[in-house]
């Protein structure tokens, strides 16, 4: 049996993002209501803005299947494309099915 590291979905986000910070520290995090999932997946969903230039804005769902994590990314050079793809990809982690690994 494989044990996933961190043991929770939230430590697991909460360490993804603490890396990304590092390496963009004015950015700004906000928590979004996650999507619906199968009962199999949990997700917790993110935003990335306000980056410094170079940076894009982000939709980031931290995603967890029954043996591992997972990170979906929807990324654009403006909030506004951004926000014409929030749909279909919000759709893509709602359908999402985790392979298992062991």
């Amino acid at each position: 049996m494989c044990t996933k590291e961190p043991s929770t979905l939230l430590d697991f986000a909460s360490d993804a993002i603490a890396v990304f910070k590092s390496s963009a520290p004015t950015v700004k995090v906000t928590e979004l209501e996650s999507p619906k999932t199968s009962p199999q997946v949990k997700a917790l969903l993110v935003a990335f803005s306000a980056a410094p230039a170079g940076y894009h804005e982000e939709l980031v769902a931290y995603v967890e299947g029954p043996t591992a994590y997972f990170i979906a990314v929807i990324t654009s050079e403006s909030a506004a494309t951004l926000a014409k793809y929030r749909l279909d990809f919000l759709d893509f982690v709602s359908k999402f099915i985790p392979m298992e690994w062991r």
